[in-house]
C-alpha cells in the first residue's frame, strides 16, 4: 500500500476515532450528570409530596390536641356539663368543623363507643353518616389509652368508604395533660390529591393495590421510563399498617434538553474535526507525501540501474531532507561498510555468547524467584494475622483476664502451625541458597569461558542430575511425576556446563506441557552409549507436545523455536555448543506431535580434544 494511501486511511481513522471518542465522552460524562440531576429532582419531588402530607397531618394533629387536652372536653367525656359543652362547641358542627377545616369530628369513650360524632362534606355541607360508622368499625383507640404513656396527638391516613382521610386523634385529658384518660378525640379531613398536586407541583397517585406495585415494602424505589422517573414508597396508615403506595412522577425534561444539547455539540464537533483533518491532510501531503514520493522515484531508478547514485533533488531541512542527504552519504560509505563486516561478525559472536550467558543466568534465577514467592505466600496465611492480633490484645492492659486466657490458648494451639511454617521457610531458604550458589557458579564459569580457562574434570553424574532435576522441577512443575536414575556414572566434563544443559532441557520439557501437568511425567535415564564405548548417554524423556520430525535438527539452530509465542530459541542452541565444547553431543528424538520428546546428551568418560564453541550443526 502506498504511503499516501496509508496516510489517507490513517487520517480518516483519526477523524472517525475523534468523533467516536467525543461522542462517547459526552455520553459517559455529561449525560450521566443530567440523569443524576433528574434522579435528585425526583427524590426531592417525592419528599415534597410526603412533606405536604405530613404538613396536612400536623395541622389536624394540632387541632385535635387542642380539643383533647381541654378541661371542657374532659368534663364532657365524664358526663358533666354535656349540654353546656354541646351548646358552646357542637350546636353548629358545620361551622365548627369548617373553621377547623375538617370533615369529621368524633368523641370516643375508653371502650371505643361514640359519645358524639359528625361527618360533613365541607364542599356540599351534607352529612356523611357512613364515615362515623367507618371510623367506629375501625375501632381506633389512642395508644395512650392502651398504656403507651405518650400523652400526645397521633396522626396518619385511614381508608374510608369515601376515600383516603387524614386522621388525627388525642387522648381526652385535662388542660395540664393530667387525669385519667376519658376517651379519644378524632378529627379527619378527606385527602384532596388534586390540591396536594397543585400545592407541590408534583404529579402523583396513591395506589391501594399493594401487590401489583413493584419495589420493596420500605424505602424509596426509582424506575426510569422514557419520559418520566417514577418514585415509589410505602404509605402506612395511622396504626402503622401498610395502606397504599405513593407513586410520584417527575418528567424527564432535563434529559430531553440534554439530548438536544449533546446532539448539537456532537455535530459541531464533527464539523470542527472535519475542518482540522482537512487542513492536516493538506499539510501532510505537501510536507511529507510529495517529498517521499520524489525520493521513492529516485530509489526506484537506482534499483533499476543497479547502481547507487546521489539524488540531485532539493529537499527541505527536515527529516525527509536528512533522509535524502543520508542516502547520498550512504553511497560514499558502501566500501567502508565492507571493511567493517569483519568487526561486525566479531561483535555478533560476542552478542551471542552474552545472550547465552543471560539465558542461563535467567534459568538459574527462576528457582530463586519461585522460592521467594513460596516464602511470601507462606507468611500471608490468615491465621498469622490472627496470631498477630492476639499478641496485640494480650499486650493491651485493658484486655480482661478471661479474654487473655483464651488468646493464650489460641496462640498455643497455633504454635505447631507456626513451627511448621518456620521449618518450611528454613527449607525454602536452603533451596534459595543452593540456587544462588548455582548462579554464582554460572557467573564464575562464564568468566573462565571468556578467558578460555574451562576446566574439565571427572564428575559423578547422578548427584548432579538429582540436584538439578529436583531444583528445577520443584520450582516449575512440582506436580509432574519425576523419575530419576537408580545408577550412576563417572564422566569427564565441566560441572557448571552440565548443570546448565540439564536445567535448560528440563525447563523445555516443562514448557512442552503447556501448563497442563495433570498426568504428565518426566523420566531421566543414565546408561552407556551404545554408539561410543567411551561415552555415557543421559536421556530426558517427557510426554509433552512432541516435535515434528522436520524440526528435530532445527531446534538446535539459533533463533528457532517450535512455540510461536516464544522469541529466541537460544537455549538448545547454546546447550548443543556447550556439549560440543566438552567433547559431547546433544540431539532430540520424537515421533511427532502428541508423542512426547526425548533429549539425549552424550558425555565422554575420558578427556577429549578441546573444541572452540561454534554453531551447532
Amino acid at each position: 500500500m502506498r504511503i499516501a494511501t496509508k496516510l489517507n486511511v490513517g487520517i480518516l481513522a483519526v477523524f472517525v476515532a475523534s468523533v467516536l471518542a467525543n461522542f462517547l465522552v459526552l455520553q459517559a460524562t455529561i449525560k450521566p450528570q443530567f440523569e443524576s440531576i433528574e434522579i435528585q429532582a425526583s427524590r426531592a419531588n417525592h419528599k415534597r409530596v410526603l412533606d405536604a402530607l405530613e404538613s396536612l397531618q400536623a395541622k389536624i394533629r394540632t387541632s385535635t390536641q387542642d380539643w383533647g387536652f381541654w378541661d371542657d372536653t374532659y368534663s364532657f367525656a365524664t358526663g358533666e356539663a354535656v349540654d353546656t359543652y354541646v351548646q358552646s362547641n357542637l350546636i353548629d358542627p358545620k361551622n365548627a368543623m369548617d373553621g377547623l377545616a375538617i370533615d369529621t369530628l368524633i368523641f370516643f369513650d375508653t371502650k371505643g363507643s361514640v359519645l358524639w360524632g359528625k361527618a360533613i362534606d365541607l364542599s356540599t355541607k351534607e352529612d356523611i353518616a357512613s364515615i362515623v360508622d367507618d371510623l367506629k368499625a375501625f375501632n381506633y383507640i389512642h395508644p395512650y389509652l392502651q398504656g403507651s404513656g405518650q400523652a400526645v396527638a397521633h396522626s396518619g391516613l385511614v381508608r374510608t368508604s369515601r376515600g383516603l382521610m387524614l386522621m388525627a386523634s388525642a387522648p381526652i385529658l385535662k388542660s395540664d395533660r393530667t387525669g385519667v384518660p376519658m376517651g379519644t378525640v378524632v378529627m379527619g379531613s378527606f385527602l384532596n390529591e388534586t390540591a396536594v398536586q397543585e400545592l407541590t407541583g408534583v404529579k402523583f397517585q396513591l395506589n391501594a393495590d399493594l401487590e401489583k406495585i413493584p419495589g420493596s415494602t420500605d424505602g424509596l424505589t426509582l424506575r426510569q421510563r422514557a419520559h418520566a422517573i417514577e418514585t415509589t414508597s410505602l404509605i402506612l396508615d395511622i396504626s402503622r399498617a401498610p395502606l397504599a403506595r405513593l407513586v410520584a412522577e417527575t418528567p424527564r425534561d432535563v434529559t430531553v434538553a440534554a439530548t438536544a444539547a449533546l446532539r448539537s455539540a456532537t455535530w459541531l464537533s464533527i464539523a470542527a474535526a472535519a475542518a482540522v483533518i482537512a487542513a492536516l491532510w493538506l499539510l501532510v501531503n505537501s510536507i511529507v507525501v510529495a517529498p517521499v514520493m520524489a525520493l521513492q522515484k529516485h530509489f526506484e531508478r537506482a534499483s533499476y540501474k543497479g547502481q547507487l547514485r546521489q539524488t540531485a533533488a532539493q529537499y527541505a531541512n527536515d527529516e525527509i531532507g536528512h533522509l535524502a542527504k543520508s542516502f547520498n552519504h550512504m553511497t560514499e560509505q558502501v566500501n567502508h561498510l565492507r571493511d567493517a563486516l569483519a568487526d561486525t561478525a566479531y561483535l555478533a559472536g560476542i552478542s551471542e555468547w552474552a545472550a547465552g550467558s543471560l539465558h542461563n543466568v535467567r534459568n538459574g534465577l527462576s528457582p530463586i524467584n519461585v522460592a521467594a514467592w513460596r516464602t511470601q505466600s507462606l507468611f500471608e496465611q490468615p491465621w498469622l494475622n490472627n496470631m498477630k492480633a492476639a499478641v496485640e490484645q494480650i499486650s493491651d492492659k485493658e484486655t480482661s483476664p478471661n479474654r487473655r486466657d483464651k488468646l493464650v490458648e489460641f496462640i498455643v494451639g497455633k504454635t505447631p502451625l507456626l513451627l511448621d511454617c518456620a521449618d518450611q521457610a528454613r527449607k525454602i531458604s536452603q533451596e534459595i541458597m543452593s540456587a544462588s550458589k548455582s548462579v554464582e557458579e554460572i557467573a564464575s564459569g562464564y568468566s573462565k569461558f571468556s578467558r578460555r580457562e574451562m576446566e574439565l574434570e571427572p564428575l559423578e553424574l547422578l548427584p548432579i542430575v538429582e540436584n538439578v532435576a529436583r531444583a528445577t522441577m520443584g520450582s516449575l512443575a512440582p506436580k509432574v511425576e519425576l523419575t530419576l536414575p537408580t545408577g550412576s556414572a563417572v564422566i569427564v566434563g565441566n560441572k557448571t556446563l552440565i548443570r546448565q544443559i540439564l536445567g535448560n532441557i528440563l525447563t523445555n520439557s516443562v514448557e512442552a506441557m503447556n501448563g497442563e501437568f495433570e498426568g504428565k511425567a518426566i523420566r531421566v535415564d543414565l546408561r552407556p552409549n551404545p554408539d561410543a564405548a567411551d561415552s555415557v548417554r543421559v536421556s530426558v524423556s517427557d510426554n509433552g507436545e512432541g516435535i515434528l520430525p522436520e524440526h528435530l535438527k532445527q531446534i538446535f539452530e539459533r533463533g528457532f523455536s517450535t512455540r510461536g509465542h516464544k522469541i529466541g530459541g537460544l537455549g538448545l542452541h547454546w546447550c548443543a555448543n556447550a556439549a560440543k565444547e566438552m567433547g559431547g553431543t546433544l540431539h532430540a528424538e520424537s515421533q511427532g506431535r502428541g508423542t512426547g520428546t526425548t533429549l539425549v546428551l552424550n558425555l565422554p568418560t575420558t578427556i577429549q580434544k578441546r573444541n572452540v564453541v561454534e554453531e551447532a550443526a
